[in-house]
């Protein structure tokens, strides 16, 4: 029994696969029992028509709207019955009559009128013939519908002209927006959150407020939490096993240099990655890894990359072509002081990495890589005039999605005036890009971290609609609020609430749950549905 219900958790595209063989296998066997050989013109066509199946299969999975997908079982069944009925009906005829069936018999057969094969299935072929090819097909569509996991409440969205979400129906159903649905319907329910700092803290007060059973690991004790943390090194690569293994998901709030070596433990566990890396070679060598993955890896889950191209890749939708793809992000103190005019609220490797590394960008429609620090800049946010000059990572994969579809693609930091040429004299004419590691604790030194901050995110599209051309923007500033009893700072709440996010799509089907994910491919609608995305829609300053 336990066999049969695991032939439902395969992929539906291993179904597919396995329906398309047998397809093959039925033409090539009754052409030979016909003919006594197979010919080379029979095996390329019936390998043509076995291509096509699988074509159709995948085509009404892979690239087709919810819908369709919610309906494609029918569709899958009625193919399944097209294609599966000839070579079944002539074995079947092959051997209940232990007749070698010639070609001139095989045309007599399937000549005849409709009214004529009716009476031929029904006089000549036992029941349990036709029982069994209904069966074998049914068995098909049901386990391609068990694999889209499609629940009663999500019918709703299908047939919503806006896709009504389940907290939508949480709400008519509880009573109130944050009911739990049942945990047996999710696909992920035990979360490891490994470091405990400014996000990762956030990061588990928020899965374990929404329902997730949530350990933390971090090298320090944080007594009085309300999940379970424990301490050990988070380097270790043992420690990280061990704690794994009890848990579905991962998410890492390390630096991006630490960050590799979770995901090859999670990788080896079939556990679902998430981080808020900016790095491109990290990132580059977990794709390597999703490529044999059986759960989902999703690195750059954050801020910038993440949720600014999420917004970047929503407004290109209404254009029909496009010029340019420009996002900012800055995340800064709300009242500066000094010349940098800088708080270091960020991992101060990860802003020295985005400071020297260098940036993929399209230029001229082609891709491209150009020195950071460069192309500087000015930009006003309600009426605060502001710099914002090429950083390294904040465009996640966007490069390679959108090759050949724009003009211009770039990502810039968005800092307060004058902070750039400080830092390229710091960099450059100080020769502390040799240096990365004193070069962090020397800033973190001279401008540590504040309490009022605020991100700024600044993201345009321009292009063509109707051949007019046209430009989008999506111009916000985010401040510290409350959550979960305490004020969080605007960095932590808005790159927390971003990984928990779409974390939470995973988890209730919303997005794939196995290989790579892009930031891009995330549908912001859905995105700002979640119990965390909806915090960037209910933004309120605290003073």
């Amino acid at each position: 029994m336990d066999r049969f219900i695991n032939l439902f958790t395969w992929e539906k595209h291993s179904l597919i696969a396995l329906n398309v063989f047998f397809i093959f296998w039925l033409y090539i066997y009754t052409e030979k029992i016909t003919y006594g050989s197979i010919s080379s013109k029979g095996l390329i066509v019936y390998m043509m028509l076995s291509v096509g199946i699988s074509f159709l299969f995948a085509l009404s999975f892979q690239k087709a709207s919810k819908r369709l997908r919610f309906i494609a079982p029918t569709f899958v069944f009625i193919l399944c019955l097209v294609f599966y009925s000839i070579p079944i009906v002539y074995l079947i005829y092959f051997y209940t009559f232990k007749v070698q069936i010639t070609p001139d018999v095989l045309s007599a057969i399937f000549q005849t009128s409709v009214r004529e094969a009716v009476d031929f299935i029904g006089d000549y072929i036992a029941f349990k013939w036709l029982v069994l090819i209904l069966i074998g097909s049914a068995l098909l569509s049901f386990g391609l519908y068990r694999k889209e996991k499609f629940e009663p409440e999500n019918i709703e969205s299908l047939l919503s002209q806006e896709k009504i979400k389940t907290i939508v129906i949480r709400m008519a159903c509880h009573g109130h927006e944050h009911s739990e649905r049942n945990p047996m319907q999710k696909k992920i329910n035990t979360v490891l959150v490994i470091g405990l700092g400014k996000v990762g803290a956030l990061v588990a007060h928020l899965l374990n407020e929404h329902g997730y059973r949530v350990t933390g690991l971090d090298r320090d004790a944080h007594p009085g939490l309300p999940f379970k943390s424990v301490v050990g090194n988070v380097e270790d690569v043992e420690v990280v096993r061990r704690h794994l293994e009890n848990n579905q998901a991962v998410v890492t709030c390390l630096p991006w240099h630490k960050n590799l070596s979770v995901a090859r433990i999670a990788h080896a566990a079939g556990c679902h990655y998430f981080d808020l890396t900016e790095d491109i070679s990290t990132t580059a060598e977990i794709r390597k890894l999703s490529e044999t993955a059986k759960a989902v890896m999703a690195p750059q889950c954050g801020l910038a990359p993440g949720f600014v191209g999420i917004v970047g890749a929503d407004l290109t939708k209404s254009f029909e072509s496009l010029r340019s793809v420009e996002l900012r992000v800055g995340a800064l103190p709300q009242h500066p002081r000094g010349m940098l005019g800088y708080a270091f609220n960020w991992s101060p490797a990860g802003v020295v990495n985005e400071y020297l590394n260098d940036c993929e960008v399209i230029k001229d429609g082609k891709r491209a890589k150009i020195p950071p620090m460069e192309d500087l800049e000015t930009i006003v946010i309600e009426g605060v005039q502001l710099e914002a000059f090429t950083t390294s990572g904040g465009l996640g994969t966007m490069c390679e999605t959108f090759d050949n579809r724009v003009e211009h693609l770039n990502y810039k930091t968005i800092r307060y005036p004058g902070h750039c040429q400080l830092m390229r004299f710091f960099f450059n004419e100080l020769f502390m890009k040799e240096k990365r590691e004193l070069a962090g604790k020397i800033l973190v030194n001279a401008k540590p971290p504040v309490n009022d901050d605020v991100v700024y995110i600044h993201a345009a599209v321009e292009g063509w609609k109707e051949d007019n051309l046209f430009r989008d923007e999506l111009v916000r500033s985010y401040y510290p609020r409350e959550i979960a009893g305490a004020i969080w700072k605007a960095i932590s709440w808005t790159t927390s609430a971003s990984v928990c996010a779409v974390l939470e799509m995973v988890s209730e089907g919303d997005l794939p749950a196995q290989g790579f994910l892009k930031q891009e491919e995330v549908p912001l609608d859905l995105f700002l549905k979640t119990r965390t995305g909806s915090l960037f829609e209910k933004n309120q300053e605290t003073a």
